[in-house]
């Protein structure tokens, strides 16, 4: 009888690690894809013992910046420039996702669920590849989306130049909207 307590005793264990490590999300296979997202809970008070709530300065900088919304989810993402938090924010206009800063710095606002395809360097415009090497001579392109965005095509390139990264955000027409060092 021992030796059938003794053999039963590890296959338990590892089952119980398993179970703890798919209640934790840490193989399940619907786990969120960017490890650099953490979901944080909305002010309720229905909240689990565990939920992360959205910061308060979030919130008011989120609300200042669209007042008439009502928040559906929010996510903190740790960046190379620190830490920044995501809200979905609703109003009669729609679904936004609005950008903050850890300083509680409203940094970017953009309707949700844009439409973004990845695309190859040669498959940009060439406005848009002229205008790259304008603002960033001699770079070369690493990485290339085409967004639509409040039905404007604009295109988010990531740049590098003797290992100087640059994101920037260009209109179709060649015009830079925005130009970001990146890590």
């Amino acid at each position: 009888m021992k030796l059938f307590c003794r053999d039963a005793y590890p296959p338990v264990s590892v089952l119980v690690l398993i179970l703890c490590l798919l209640s934790l999300g840490c193989c399940s296979p619907s786990a969120p894809a960017a490890p650099d997202a953490t979901p944080l809970a909305l002010p309720s008070d229905h909240l689990t013992a565990n939920e992360e709530v959205l910061p308060e300065f979030v919130i008011t900088a989120v609300l200042a910046a669209m007042p008439d919304g009502r928040l559906l989810a929010a996510s903190r993402e740790d960046e190379s420039d620190g830490v920044s938090y995501e809200v979905l924010v609703e109003n009669a206009e729609g679904v936004f996702a609005i950008d903050v800063s850890a300083d509680g710095s409203v940094r970017e606002i953009e309707p949700a669920g844009t439409e973004e395809h990845a695309i190859s360097a040669s498959d940009l415009p060439q406005l848009v590849r002229a205008a790259v090497e304008a603002t960033v001579p001699g770079s070369r392109i690493t990485k290339a989306v085409r967004e639509l965005v409040r039905d404007q095509v604009i295109y988010d390139v990531e740049v590098d130049v003797r290992g100087r990264k640059f994101d920037l955000e260009i209109a179709e027409d060649g015009t830079v909207l925005k130009v970001e060092e990146g890590n």
